[in-house]
């Protein structure tokens, strides 16, 4: 089934940073870094594989059967586009924006993002991407202070509108964000990575950074319960 991409859409957005790059590329050999992208690269040619064949098993074919979602990759940041701003493609994106958080932690990859809902431009034939949801989804995942997901204020209304009694997706929690924590609702991994996986991160980083590890492995076990 073909589905007409909008390159004008109110759809949903999603901002994920890969962290540390900067600190990867400098203490480890280029192979050692372009497997870590490669990873990352495989798992998205996987989602956008599961969107044009919607074949894998966590994935009710026929639900999802008008959902179309885009990634996109370049150095250390991944930005995920919906075509619709309906609750399936809601969960869609959900589903996307979780199964590269688990690989990535999984594999020692450190990454954050926020997800966004508004009218955006994405033209992929000709390159043009804009629109407030994609500045929106990145400046909150600039303020971001541990390794995870949630989301902004658009996004975060759109969840309460259309999944009032929902609880398998996101929580409401207290944020470590740079400023403060502040309440924000936040991916559940559903204990899929497990503690001491968050704690392999240690070996990324040194000295003040460490409080991204430290803040992550106390917010996995305050929303994953």
């Amino acid at each position: 089934m073909n589905i007409e991409w909008k390159n004008d859409n109110i759809r949903f957005v999603s901002f994920l940073d890969i962290m540390g790059f900067r600190n990867m590329v400098n203490i480890n050999t280029h192979d050692y870094v372009k497997n870590k992208m490669q990873i990352i690269s495989e798992v998205n040619k996987h989602i956008i594989d599961i969107v044009g064949k919607i074949k894998n098993e966590e994935l009710n074919s026929e639900k999802y059967k008008n959902c179309d979602l885009k990634v996109i990759q370049f150095s250390d940041s991944i930005v995920l586009f919906t075509n619709e701003d309906t609750s399936n493609d809601f969960e869609f994106i959900t589903f996307a924006v979780k199964t590269i958080l688990v690989t990535a932690f999984k594999n020692s990859i450190p990454i954050k993002g926020a997800m966004s809902h508004g009218l955006m431009t994405a033209d992929f034939n000709n390159s043009i991407f804009f629109g407030k949801p994609l500045i929106d989804a990145y400046l909150l995942q600039e303020e971001i202070n541990y390794y995870g997901f949630i989301l902004d204020n658009n996004a975060e209304k759109y969840w309460k509108n259309n999944f009032p009694s929902d609880k398998n997706f996101y929580k409401l929690a207290k944020t470590p964000l740079k400023k403060g924590n502040v309440n924000h609702l936040n991916l559940k991994l559903n204990k899929e990575v497990k503690t001491q996986e968050f704690e392999s991160l240690y070996e990324s980083v040194s000295g003040t950074v460490r409080i991204y590890v430290d803040n992550t492995i106390d917010m996995y076990k305050k929303i994953d319960k």
